[in-house]
């Protein structure tokens, strides 16, 4: 159970970590994608 939840973790911060890296490559592509459905929590 215990490494299940360590996995959880660190996939949700893989997760987040990919979020905001897309997030400044739209900035600076000026893309239109709704960016909200690659952050969804």
């Amino acid at each position: 159970m215990k490494n299940l939840r360590v996995y959880n973790y660190t996939f949700l911060n893989k997760s987040m970590f990919s979020c905001i890296s897309y997030s400044i490559f739209a900035y600076i592509k000026k893309l239109r994608f709704p960016i909200g459905l690659f952050c969804h929590a």
